[in-house]
C-alpha cells in the first residue's frame, strides 16, 4: 500500500465488507497506482475542459461510481488534481491543478483518522494538565470520554 493514500496509507473504502475486501485487493496488488495514473492521463488529455466523475468513469471503464469516485478523491487530497466549483450535468468538474486557471476551486475536505484524532487529544489532555489550562482540559476530557470511554484505564 502506498503512504501516500489519504486514509492512513490506503484509498479508502465505504464501510462495507465488500468496499473493504476491494481497496485491501486494489491497494496490495497496485490496481489503486494503476487507476490513478489512468486518471492522470485522461485528465492531462482534456485539459481545460476537465472530468466529472460520470465522464471518468466511462472514459477510464472504471465501471463503478464508488471507484471512480475513490480515485477523483484521493488524487485530490493529495493535491495532484482540483474539483472546480464549475458543473457540467449537474457533477463538479476535475482538472489537472495547471488547468485550472482563475476559477474557483473547492478545498479537499480535512479529515483525520480517528487514530491521530485520539492521539491529538491525549496530547491536548495532558498538556492542559502542564499548563494549568482547566478549560481546555475539561473540553479535551468530555470529547475523550464521549467518544473513546474505555480509554479510563488508559495512563495519559
Amino acid at each position: 500500500m502506498s503512504n501516500n493514500l489519504p486514509y492512513n496509507g490506503t484509498s479508502g473504502w465505504s464501510g462495507t465488507d465488500t468496499s473493504y475486501e476491494r481497496m485491501v485487493n486494489d491497494d496490495q496488488s497496485g490496481k489503486t497506482a494503476r487507476n490513478h495514473e489512468r486518471a492522470l492521463r485522461i485528465l492531462k488529455l482534456v485539459g481545460a475542459k476537465g472530468v466529472t466523475w460520470k465522464e471518468l468513469d466511462w472514459r477510464a471503464g472504471f465501471n463503478h461510481h464508488g471507484r471512480t469516485s475513490g480515485v477523483l478523491t484521493a488524487l485530490h487530497k493529495q493535491g495532484r488534481i482540483v474539483r472546480l466549483k464549475e458543473r457540467r450535468d449537474r457533477c463538479r468538474l476535475y482538472v489537472l491543478p495547471e488547468h485550472a486557471g482563475d476559477r474557483t476551486i473547492d478545498q479537499p475536505a480535512l479529515r483525520m483518522s480517528q487514530t491521530d484524532m485520539r492521539s491529538h487529544l491525549e496530547w491536548s489532555l495532558r498538556h492542559a494538565k502542564v499548563w494549568g489550562d482547566s478549560e481546555l482540559e475539561k473540553v479535551t476530557s468530555v470529547l475523550l470520554n464521549l467518544y473513546w470511554p474505555e480509554r479510563n484505564d488508559v495512563e495519559l
